[in-house]
This record gives structure tokens, C-alpha cells and sequence, in this order.
């Protein structure tokens, strides 16, 4: 019989072996606990009796134990207290150490009433059983009965760095430390929850620099993202030192240096990225005065890198129902024909179109002159632009943490663009992508990154469109994290304010305060039990929280997880609102305070940058915008065809020239723009029925069509 199995005989004995030795250690654990309840008001008598008749019988019984006088050996030099003389003398004579204080202190006539001199027959044996208890307990430690140390609280450790402290009860064996993650559940998607000023987002902070440290040591690589950024309000200053007392004192108390300019090789690097656009001609920056340059990067977009879905989303408002197919087909014309194009060039292609009314195509390219007009949409031969190379080098430099801020931009549609473009490129660049490092994204504020549906009503439609065009894109990266190899921070202040699909999809969830009904369904949303439990482990104070799955549930895999645990704030500078200015002011105030940094100061970039394009080789003119030029008037008559007729005479060419048959030219001609859809054989069949009968010409009347 191999060592993996067992007969059923064996298998009940072993059973009936570790019920008996179960039994037996808590009998012995109790039979402590009861003794030590007695000395706590006294009663020195009851304690030697369930010394004598409980607790010794149980460590006798114990098949692992010894003798008692073997573990002086063991123990006499251990941390754990350790009295043999009085082991000796209560175990010698018990019944005579238990008379000693059956009467009280007053003693007893006919006993002695000093020990060497100074001590009363009553306290020498008081404090013989009192050290007899605490040495058997040893024992118990020492053989993990009972824990040796009780600590009212623990390190909530991470990846690679302390999280936090978990509060708990002395008799609560939660262990030292406790972990704050789980990491056999395949990508954590992280929900920091909980009203203003209650720490949410430093306590995502930490878990971000959780994730980047771990970057840089043996471990697992992990590139930081930080896309979001909606405003600076709330910034973090990755390469700044904290400089909030409060948080300094915060990572005091915790044992951890107040900022990383005290932690030895730790000094975080950071990129910051802001869209190109005219907006910024009057926006302050920093700029490295030792370095002579801005500190955040400008980048663009380039148009032929934004999605056809995309485009229709922000257009749809300027088209009638229907219309939208007619754009599609604009865009996938002119992104087969061209590698690279413009806005002008999409502009150019839906002035052509014949689905389109007059109307519509005006509004369409209307819009699209306003969006060129912001600057940052580009083409990808701009020196700025956020091209595949670009994410790619983004997506390799685990040692840099990547924040991209909007806020310059003064329209809220435009800053809205740019975050969906930036969102759906997390999914398309990196749903078969392999060999890239793990990516953790903080979505920061994510209340304004995904409203419910509720709130988006209360947006205009371009603005509306967009935050549903970014909401489809965060349900499909939150359902197939492990396919993007990323895992997912967000932080809001009410968690009800996140699209359901979204809000749901989170697997640990990290909760500062909330109404019971905020935490019922916190809690249905991870499939955990005993919501009360965490309302009442809930402490009244900033940066307590507590951890819902996602994390060791201490001492019970089937509790929903710790709480309360007080987070420990990161190294580096959170910015909150209250301080007063923006985040990029404060930035400059404490660069000029710190050593840690160089000296910074604002300035608007308004002649460093080429802020509205008109360097750029593709700049059109603003009366030119979607016109075509006279060089590009069509001398061929075939180019001025309609959608169909020119599916009707390429299927000719191909046939007449190719013999292709029906499905292959099916394939290769423009869809039925009434439809959508591929012409069907039957289509093909009537256009191309003359030339197989032999009398056929390879023309089509343009002015009858």
C-alpha cells in the first residue's frame, strides 16, 4: 500500500487518535484559562486545586510531553518564565502548598509565618502556585497549545511591504503578522471605499507602492499605471517624500520612516503625462530648473489609433439613426487605405459619403474640426504621439510609475476622449500581449471614472456617450483580468456610485465607513456572510478600515477577512484638497523645501511646446478642414461612385479579370451599406450574370446611376 493511501481501519484510528489529543489540549488550555481567572481575584486556593487535579493530569496525558523535570533543561534559558525551585515544590507536595492558603491571608496558628525571614507561610505558597501555573503554561506554548505572546496588534503585510496594523483582542491567535492579500486568486481587483478624509486613498496609495517596490526587488515585476488622472486635487507626488505631519507621524507610529528619503536604495521614479492642446498656453507646470525642462511629458494621439467605436461614440450626437454605419464605413476607408492619417482625412472621407445627409456630415466633421482643435490628436508621425512603441516602453519600465493627467484639457468631452482611448488601449494592446510585466492600473476616483447610469443621465450626450463607451470597456477588463495580466485599484467615496457591473467585479474590498446597507451589499457583491461582524470591528478614526476577502481571514478561512486594520500611509506625497493649492503647486512649494528634490517652479508651456499643431507637417488650415485639396479632385469617373456602385464594379473587375468566385469577392468588396452586412450571392450573381453569358462590358453608365 503506497504512502498516499490508508485502510479504512487506520483511517479511523488516526481519527479517534487526533479527537483524543484535540480533547486533551483544550482540556489543558482551559484548565489554564481557569486557573489564571482565580489568581486574578485571589482565590489562590481554587487555582493550586485545578493546578493539582487539571492542568498537571492534562500535561501528563499529552502523548508528546515529558516529565516535568526534563523541560528545565529546555526551558530555563528560553524567553518563556520558568520557575523550577517552584515546579519542584508544588509538585512535591501539592496538597500541603493548597492547605498553606485555604484560610486566606490571615494564615494559620500552628504554620510559620515567615519564608527566610520575610514572608508569610500564605504568600510564599500563593507565590508558588502562582509561578508552578506560569511555568506549566511554558509548557503548553512550548508545545503550541496556548501562544506564548498575545499582542493587541499585528503587521498587515503585502506583496513586500507593511500595509498596515491589524487591531485585535489578546486572545485573538491571529498570528504576527497577518497577511493583507491573497494571491491564489488569480488578478486582485482592489475597491478602497469610504467618506472624505477617511484615508481611502492614501491606504491605495500604500498598496500601489506595495506593487512598485516589489518591482524592484527579486520578486515578481509589476509596471504602475496611474491613467485616470481627471484633475489634481488629489495627485500623488510619486518622487516627492511625504511631507503631511499627520502621515508622517502615521508611519512613525507604525515603525516605518516618515518618508523614502529615509529608507535606504529606495528613491521612486516617476513619469507624468499630459495631453498636448492649446489649453495648456495658460496652464502652469513644473519645470526642473536644474534640468531645464518641464516635468510632466506632453503626448498625443494618433488618429489612426483611435477605434471606429470610438469615433462613433463621440459623433453619434451629430448623426440622425441610421447613420452611424455610414461612419464606419468612413473610417475603415480610410484606415485601409492609409497606414497613418488624420482628423482631415477622416473629415475628408465622411464629406464623400453617400449615407450621410448634408446636414449630418457637416455636424460630424463640425465636431471633429472641434476636436482637432484641442491638440492632441495628432498622427503617429508626431513626435509626442503614444504610439504601439510608446505603450510598449510604458509597459516595460517597471523601475518608473506612470501617471497621465487630463486635467489641463478646459472641455470635459475632451478629457473624457482621451481617458476612453487610454482605457481601451489597455485592452487591446494587451489582450494578446505576452511576455509583458503584470500591469497594476489605480483607477483613481472611480465614481467619476464609471458612474451608474443614474449620474450619467445628468451629462451631456457627447460626455454621456464617452462614459458609456468607458464603462463597456472596464466591464470587459474586470471580468478577464488574467488575459490582460493586470490586476486593478480603485478608490471612491460611495461605492453605490460605480456602474453595478463594474462595482461588483472587485475581489477585495478595503471599507473606511458606510450605512449597513453599503456594507450588506459590499459584502453580497464578495460573497461573504456576517456584514455585522465588520460594522462593528469599524473604527471612528482616519485610516482604519477594514479588509473584505482578498486577504488571510484570520483564524477562520471562512470569516470574511480582518478589520479593524489601521493602514499605514506611503512614503511618498499624497496631495489633498485641503492643503490648499493645486496639486502641481504644492508639488513646487516642497521641491523648494526638500533636498530630496531639484528646484522647481511654475510656467506655462506656451512657446516650449507646439501646442495647437501648426508645426506639425499634417496642420490643416481651420477654413480647409475636411476640403479636399484640387490635387486630390478625382480625374477618374469611377472614384466619384456611390458605396455600392462601386462594390457592383470592383465584383465585375474581379470576376471578369480574377474568376474569383462569388464568396472570395464577397469578402473582399465593401459591405451592402443599407445592411451592414456582406452582399449576398444572389447580388453578385445579378451584377456579374452578363459577363459569364459572354456580353458584358466592364462599364457602368455614371450619369443614369
Amino acid at each position: 500500500m503506497s504512502s498516499d493511501s490508508e485502510r479504512f481501519g487506520e483511517f479511523v484510528q488516526r481519527q479517534a487518535q487526533n479527537r483524543q489529543q484535540y480533547s486533551q489540549k483544550s482540556s489543558l488550555k482551559e484548565g489554564i484559562e481557569a486557573a489564571n481567572e482565580s489568581l486574578a481575584v485571589g482565590q489562590y486556593h481554587d487555582a493550586g486545586l485545578i493546578l493539582r487535579d487539571r492542568i498537571l493530569p492534562a500535561v501528563r496525558d499529552l502523548p508528546w510531553t515529558k516529565p516535568i523535570e526534563l523541560y528545565h533543561r529546555e526551558l530555563q534559558d528560553s524567553t518563556l518564565p520558568w520557575h523550577w525551585s517552584a515546579v519542584d515544590r508544588f509538585t512535591s507536595d501539592p496538597t500541603g502548598v493548597c492547605a498553606r492558603v485555604a484560610r486566606g491571608p490571615a494564615g494559620v496558628d500552628d504554620l510559620p509565618t515567615t519564608v527566610n525571614g520575610d514572608t508569610t507561610d500564605y504568600e510564599a505558597a500563593a507565590k508558588t502556585i502562582a509561578r508552578t501555573l506560569a511555568s506549566v503554561e511554558s509548557i503548553a506554548s512550548h508545545h503550541d497549545v496556548t501562544a506564548a505572546e498575545l499582542k493587541r496588534k499585528a503587521d498587515a503585510m503585502g506583496h513586500s511591504v507593511k500595509l498596515g496594523e491589524h487591531k485585535q483582542k489578546p486572545d485573538m491567535s491571529f498570528g504576527d503578522p497577518v497577511s493583507a492579500i491573497r494571491t491564489d486568486l488569480g488578478s486582485l481587483k482592489h475597491y478602497f471605499t469610504g467618506g472624505t478624509g477617511g484615508g481611502k486613498s492614501n491606504a491605495a496609495g500604500r498598496q500601489f507602492e506595495d506593487y512598485y517596490i516589489s518591482s524592484l526587488g527579486e520578486g515578481r515585476d509589476y509596471k504602475c499605471l496611474d491613467p485616470a488622472g481627471l484633475s489634481t486635487e488629489n495627485v500623488n507626488a510619486y518622487d516627492v517624500p511625504q511631507w503631511q505631519q499627520a502621515l508622517r507621524r502615521a508611519r512613525e507610529e507604525h515603525d516605518e520612516p516618515a518618508d523614502w528619503t529615509d529608507i535606504e536604495d529606495y528613491e521612486p521614479q516617476a513619469e507624468f503625462l499630459v495631453p498636448l492642446s492649446p489649453d495648456l498656453s495658460d496652464y502652469r507646470l513644473p519645470y526642473d530648473r536644474d534640468d531645464s525642462e518641464f516635468v510632466p511629458k506632453p503626448f498625443t494621439i494618433p488618429a489612426a489609433e483611435v477605434s471606429a467605436d470610438l469615433y462613433q461614440a463621440f459623433l453619434e450626437p451629430q448623426l440622425s439613426d441610421g447613420e452611424g454605419r455610414a461612419l464606419g464605413d468612413a473610417y475603415r476607408a480610410v484606415d485601409n487605405n492609409l497606414d497613418d492619417w488624420s482628423l482631415d482625412n477622416l473629415a475628408r472621407e465622411i464629406r464623400s459619403r453617400d449615407g450621410l445627409q448634408d446636414s449630418s456630415k457637416e455636424s460630424a466633421v463640425r465636431a471633429l474640426q472641434n476636436l482637432q482643435s484641442q491638440g492632441f490628436i495628432r498622427t503617429g508621425a508626431d513626435e509626442h504621439a503614444l504610439s504601439r512603441d510608446r505603450w510598449r516602453s510604458i509597459f516595460h519600465s517597471t523601475d518608473v510609475i506612470t501617471a497621465i493627467n487630463m486635467n489641463a484639457l478646459e472641455r470635459k468631452e475632451s478629457r473624457y476622449f482621451v481617458l476612453s482611448h487610454l482605457i481601451e488601449r489597455l485592452w487591446t494592446l494587451r489582450i494578446r500581449g505576452s511576455g509583458q510585466p503584470q500591469l497594476a492600473t489605480w483607477l483613481r476616483e472611480l465614481s467619476g471614472v464609471a458612474p451608474h447610469r443614474e449620474i450619467r443621465r445628468k451629462e451631456s450626450e457627447v460626455v454621456r456617450n464617452l462614459m458609456e463607451f468607458i464603462v463597456s470597456k472596464l466591464y470587459r477588463i474586470m471580468r478577464k483580468p488574467r488575459d490582460l495580466n493586470m490586476e486593478v485599484l480603485a478608490d471612491t467615496q460611495d461605492p453605490g456610485d460605480v456602474e453595478r457591473g463594474v462595482r461588483t467585479r472587485f475581489n477585495r474590498y478595503v471599507v473606511f465607513e458606510g450605512s449597513d446597507s453599503e456594507l450588506k451589499d459590499i459584502f453580497s457583491w464578495s460573497g461573504q456572510d456576517e456584514w455585522y461582524s465588520l460594522k462593528n470591528s469599524l473604527v471612528d478614526k482616519p485610516g482604519h478600515a477594514g479588509i473584505v476577502k482578498g486577504c488571510e481571514a484570520a483564524s477562520n478561512t471562512d470569516r470574511w477577512g480582518i478589520g479593524p486594520v489601521h493602514l499605514t500611509p506611503p512614503s511618498w506625497h499624497h496631495h489633498d484638497k485641503d492643503e490648499g493649492p493645486s496639486g502641481w503647486e504644492k508639488r513646487v512649494q516642497i521641491s523648494r523645501q526638500t533636498n530630496a528634490m531639484h528646484d522647481e517652479e511654475l510656467r506655462t508651456p506656451e512657446y516650449a511646446w507646439d501646442l495647437d499643431g501648426d508645426g506639425d507637417a499634417e496642420a490643416v488650415d481651420e477654413d480647409s478642414f475636411g476640403e479636399p485639396d484640387e490635387a486630390d479632385e478625382p480625374d477618374d469617373p469611377s472614384e466619384k461612385l456611390s458605396t455600392k456602385q462601386y462594390a457592383e464594379m470592383t465584383a465585375r473587375q474581379m470576376y471578369s479579370h480574377s474568376g474569383k468566385s462569388y464568396e472570395q469577392i464577397t469578402e473582399e468588396i465593401p459591405n451592402n451599406p443599407d445592411t451592414g452586412k456582406p452582399y449576398d450571392r444572389s447580388t453578385i450573381h445579378g451584377w456579374v450574370s452578363d459577363i459569364e453569358k459572354g456580353s458584358g462590358e466592364l462599364v457602368l453608365d455614371l450619369e443614369s446611376a
